[in-house]
């Protein structure tokens, strides 16, 4: 794999300021995959549809207008998610994270699902299982997560991607791995320094800012946990995120 490679940091950046550009930097890879599929989405519906209208048959007319429908859908639904991802962070901790949710909410907000690449999901349940964190800040991790996976793992053969928790003493884990190319060790702490990235690979659709995995250290260890990179057993990269398990007194943490 290439090494990192170093991103010009501004001269000064406000914790917020950092934030912000990350959401608007995860919003730009989105963005990327969205226009991607809208189009994959309209472009046969409308080559459908002028068919159809030449034709003057009904039958034709009717499918037409079915397939239309379905597409406009499907591009609604793309947009609607990333609206809402593009929403101000209000920090509605109160209640913890549920984890299954912010893992649903992730994968619905993947510009391109992963089966469209080849990409195999294995996601193992955990009913009930919150975090210190607000939904949207565990929402926005492993979507980071997850976007750094399909991006690596696109195009390769047999693609894996697993997601599981484990709970233990009032502290949860939450794991994310994939069978890629893998990071290399002396690399695996650095690629958490603002402004660093791995570089592309070859089917890589748009270059990472190097602030995704910065800005979810900080936030995972404002929430007083953990995030590390290792080795995937056999090959590969797995993200270990650990954060506080969510009881009722978590709340004045959370705050």
């Amino acid at each position: 794999m290439s090494s990192p490679t170093p991103h010009p940091a501004p001269d000064s950046e406000s914790p917020y300021d950092v934030e912000h550009l990350e959401r608007l930097a995860t919003l730009g890879a989105m963005a990327a995959g969205a226009a991607h599929e809208v189009n994959n989405l309209l472009t046969p519906a409308l080559a459908y549809a002028q068919l159809a209208e030449r034709s003057g048959d009904q039958k034709l007319l009717e499918k037409a207008a079915a397939r239309t429908i379905d597409g406009v859908e499907a591009a609604a639904r793309i947009l609607a998610t990333m609206l809402e991802f593009s929403r101000p962070n209000h920090n509605e901790a109160q209640g913890g994270a549920d984890i299954d949710t912010a893992v649903q909410a992730a994968l619905n907000s993947l510009p391109r699902a992963p089966e469209t690449d080849g990409i195999t999901v294995n996601q193992t349940p955990a009913p009930n299982v919150r975090v210190v964190l607000s939904s949207l800040q565990l929402h926005q991790i492993i979507l980071n997560l997850l976007l750094n996976a399909q991006r690596v793992l696109r195009g390769r053969s047999g693609a894996t991607l697993n997601i599981t928790v484990s709970s233990e003493n009032n502290t949860t884990h939450i794991t994310v791995s994939d069978n890629g190319p893998g990071i290399a060790q002396d690399q695996r702490e650095r690629i958490f320094a603002p402004f660093v990235s791995l570089g592309s690979s070859p089917t890589q659709a748009s270059p990472s800012t190097g602030l995704g995995l910065a800005i979810c250290r900080r936030v995972v260890h404002d929430a007083g946990g953990t995030i590390e990179a290792r080795e995937t057993d056999g090959g590969g990269a797995t993200f270990v995120v650990t954060l506080p398990t969510w009881v009722e007194s978590s709340l004045s943490r959370a705050g």
